[in-house]
């Protein structure tokens, strides 16, 4: 009897954890799919040299604000700053924040030919792609800190 118990227990702990495994999996392909929507509509593509990197430090939290000169953009001038996403097109110049992890690079392509993703070079190689996304929780920087790429 104490054997079906504990078995029981088991089956019950393993179908709990799939379950939240599931929510977890369609909360994350919901959020792509808002990325993808957002960028989809505005359609920003650009590709470009790394001039400047500064790493902010605020609440214990590092991201890097990279300055890019750019080759090549389909838009002259944006500027996307809340809560969720973060980038600045003007001049032919683009600035957007990375994570510190990657701060060691020298070009980026962002969405060009639609693609849907954020390819990360050093040395012209590619070191890295991702999905679309300019979401690392921004709120706790302020346009001071993004303002470096564009002098007046």
């Amino acid at each position: 009897m104490k054997r079906y118990k504990l078995l029981f227990i088991v089956f019950v702990f393993i179908f709990i954890m799939l379950i939240l495994f599931g929510v977890f999996l369609f909360i994350t392909k919901q959020n792509k799919r808002e990325y993808n929507h957002y960028y989809g509509q505005i359609n920003v593509q650009f590709f470009g040299r790394i001039l400047e990197q500064k790493t902010v430090s605020r609440l214990g939290r590092d991201r890097t604000v990279i300055c890019i000169k750019l080759n090549y953009s389909n838009i002259d001038s944006i500027r996307i700053l809340d809560e969720k996403h973060f980038l600045r097109i003007e001049k032919n110049m683009a600035s957007m924040v990375i994570a510190p992890e990657y701060s060691n690079l020298d070009s980026i392509s962002f969405n060009v030919n639609n693609n849907g993703m954020v390819e990360y070079f050093i040395c012209g190689k590619l070191l890295s792609k991702h999905p679309l996304s300019l979401s690392l929780s921004y709120s706790y920087l302020n346009i001071n800190d993004l303002e470096n790429c564009f002098p007046l």
